[in-house]
């Protein structure tokens, strides 16, 4: 079949091969300082739209229907492609731009976890409450991407500098359903829906703090620990489950700062007054493994007995893990996918047990 095409055209496919190559390698080599043409901030959107035209095109197309092995390649490639810019622009990379599989699912599952611990509280508030801050949490998101979209092109991230308006316009308009819900929770609490207003508020804040050294990641630990509290927000008092609820996935969210800080260490040198800046990589990451008996002593002090029996299992993956970083840094990749597993499975397992 490789007949069909002309011997100019068949050398031009070395070259995209090896650029969809490099998108498959792009974590890799930006950690390990590696070459890319993807990490080159000039050139990068050409090389980034020559590789979807290609992705997209007849040749590759063909290769994909006799090998599932550029099945895979293709769909992965097309993943990665989704962070650069394009000529057009779907609502679904705008809707991704706020993270929702992460940052949305979590700040919709938790505040309905934290009304459990108290009860008697009405479905429609808590529904309400949930999505007020999945929207909430994810406008920080899109935020962010538009403060930093300058910077980020100097990791690959093109998409929000690309499309600064299209962005903008949809962040605005988030705020504008997010705004709606969380007039809906004033008519059932006005305390609660100030304690929102807040998260939101200094949510958006930190974009503009970075060089305020660890507070950037307090801060974002807190948010994300935040709607562990509306139950407690709602009712007027604290107990044990929503305290120890909140101290653990902020505890849990401060270290993934830290692995993303770790990443972006080279690039925020003078940038962000991070911790892996400021005192080096082997000290983060001594640091790190100490820290990780934190959260694992608040899972054990928690009312749900999942909790600790989830972290006895997470907390030595994660501790090897990140031991592992001390000589190889570009495995804080993993050590974050093993983290995701841990804070998805605290916060699906206490999904299941809070109307046990």
């Amino acid at each position: 079949w490789m007949r069909g095409y002309t011997r100019e055209e068949i050398n031009s496919f070395g070259r995209k091969l090896q650029i969809v190559d490099d998108l498959l390698d792009l974590e890799t080599d930006y950690l390990t300082y590696d070459t890319n043409c993807l990490l080159l901030e000039d050139q990068a959107q050409g090389f980034a739209n020559e590789a979807r035209e290609f992705l997209n095109g007849r040749f590759f197309t063909q290769l994909k229907t006799n090998s599932r092995v550029y099945r895979v390649i293709g769909t992965t490639a097309s993943k990665v492609l989704n962070r650069f810019g394009s000529s057009q622009v779907s609502c679904g990379q705008l809707f991704q731009t706020g993270r929702p599989a992460t940052a949305g699912l979590f700040g919709l599952v938790l505040p309905l976890v934290s009304f459990s611990f108290y009860g008697g509280v009405p479905w429609s508030l808590g529904v309400t409450c949930a999505l007020s801050f999945m929207g909430l949490t994810m406008s920080i998101m899109v935020f962010n991407d538009w403060k930093d979209r300058t910077h980020d092109r100097k990791k690959g991230k093109l998409f929000a500098s690309e499309h600064t308006a299209e962005l903008w316009a949809y962040w605005v308009k988030l705020n504008v359903v997010t705004g709606g819900f969380l007039l809906l929770v004033v008519w059932y609490d006005v305390w609660l829906a100030a304690f929102c207003t807040v998260v939101w508020v200094v949510g958006i804040l930190y974009s503009f703090i970075p060089h305020w050294y660890i507070i950037q990641n307090l801060t974002v630990a807190l948010c994300a620990g935040s709607p562990a509290l509306c139950g407690a927000v709602y009712n007027g008092k604290l107990n044990a489950d929503s305290v120890l609820t909140f101290l653990l996935f902020a505890t849990l969210l401060f270290l993934g700062e830290v692995y993303k800080d770790i990443e972006d260490a080279r690039i925020d040198r003078g940038y962000k007054a991070t911790l892996p800046v400021r005192v080096g990589h082997v000290q983060t990451v001594v640091n790190l493994i100490g820290l990780v008996f934190v959260p694992t002593t608040i899972a054990l002090l928690h009312p749900n007995p999942w909790m600790f029996r989830i972290m006895s299992v997470g907390a030595p993956l994660l501790l090897f893990s990140q031991a592992s970083m001390l000589l190889r840094p570009e495995r804080v990749a993993h050590t974050r996918w093993v983290m995701n597993r841990v804070v998805t499975g605290l916060l699906l397992v206490l999904l299941m047990t809070s109307s046990s």
